[in-house]
């Protein structure tokens, strides 16, 4: 078990991971729509409600990043 970090799966193909920081959240890959990026960060708001300080794509395929506008 790791504390402060959460894995979203079974969203979408993909998976998103959210790091808690003191001061705010870092997401790594948003996947590969915003309508899946929406259900994840409906998850992932229920663990955090910190700003979303930095995002980081683990590459550049499409379901790793095609959701990112909603990250909010």
């Amino acid at each position: 078990m790791t504390k402060n970090a959460w894995v979203a799966v079974e969203f979408c193909a993909g998976s998103s991971i959210l790091l808690e920081g003191p001061d705010g959240l870092i997401v790594v890959d948003t996947t590969e729509s915003p309508k899946a990026a929406r259900r994840i960060m409906k998850h992932f708001r229920e663990i955090s409600s910190k700003p979303i300080k930095a995002i980081v794509y683990t590459h550049n395929h499409y379901d790793h990043c095609r959701g990112t506008e909603v990250s909010n």
